[in-house]
């Protein structure tokens, strides 16, 4: 009797994950701070965090393939997450692009991406971080405070 019931359940479980309709984002491109590339140079070799954002629930989307970590000299980042379609996603970027920038004080800009039915393959050639708003993020349990 409890195998029948925990198996009925196993059952609705999974036709309940199945029937939920899931896309793929997938994004690449390039971080410029004022025209500049935004990589790993110059900045003792910080690194820029590009996260897939649910502007909903204000949650990373799951990674399903590529770097967060912008590791590189010239600021080249390529990701690809899932969320639930229908679901707002933007492009979630820390960066160091502000006067006298501090390590573990990392300033956030959030891109638009365009809404689109299904899988979604993104290319944002060039994302410049000089205009962002005032907006910054600890990576550690420290206070952020640049100014």
């Amino acid at each position: 009797m409890l195998f029948r019931l925990a198996a009925a359940l196993v059952a609705v479980v999974s036709t309940s994950i199945v029937s939920a309709e899931v896309k793929t984002i997938e994004i690449r491109g390039r971080l410029l701070c004022n025209g500049k590339p935004h990589g790993k140079a110059g900045l003792a070799g910080w690194p820029k965090i590009v996260q897939l954002w649910n502007a909903e629930s204000d949650t990373p989307v799951e990674k399903i393939g590529g770097f967060e970590e912008v590791n590189n000299r010239k600021g080249i980042f390529y990701i690809k997450g899932v969320e639930a379609e229908g679901v707002p996603v933007v492009l979630k970027v820390l960066h160091h692009c502000y006067e006298n920038p501090v390590e573990e004080c990392y300033k956030v800009s959030f891109f638009n991406l365009p809404q689109s039915e299904g899988n979604a393959k993104l290319d944002a050639t060039f994302v410049e971080l000089a205009d962002s708003l005032d907006l910054f993020e600890s990576r550690s349990h420290l206070a952020c405070s640049p100014f």
